[in-house]
């Protein structure tokens, strides 16, 4: 009956702990691998729409005022050669 009863308890735990451990394991693993991929994913989508929200402002406003400042000397240049210009030949003229 004692050896019974051991036998018993010791499979009983054995079976247990060896179930429990499995259970654990794979249920880990896959919680694990779903929750990577989908946290990665979310992560990704959000990550990227945000990146690419807040790039395309820095863009844009980066691209902005650089395309300002470019365009602002290039205007200057140009009106500026365009005047020396048409100064110089207006001047040769008369």
């Amino acid at each position: 009956n004692v050896l019974k009863l051991r036998i018993n308890t010791v499979l009983k735990l054995t079976i247990n702990t060896v179930f429990k451990l499995t259970i654990n394991t794979v249920l880990k693993l896959t919680i694990n691998t779903v929750l990577k991929l989908t946290i990665n994913t979310v992560l990704k989508l959000t990550i990227n729409t945000v990146l690419k929200l807040t790039i395309n402002i820095v863009l844009k406003l980066r691209i902005n005022t650089v395309l300002k400042l470019r365009i602002n000397i290039v205007l200057k240049l140009t009106i500026n050669t365009v005047l020396k210009l048409t100064i110089n030949t207006e001047l040769t003229l008369f």
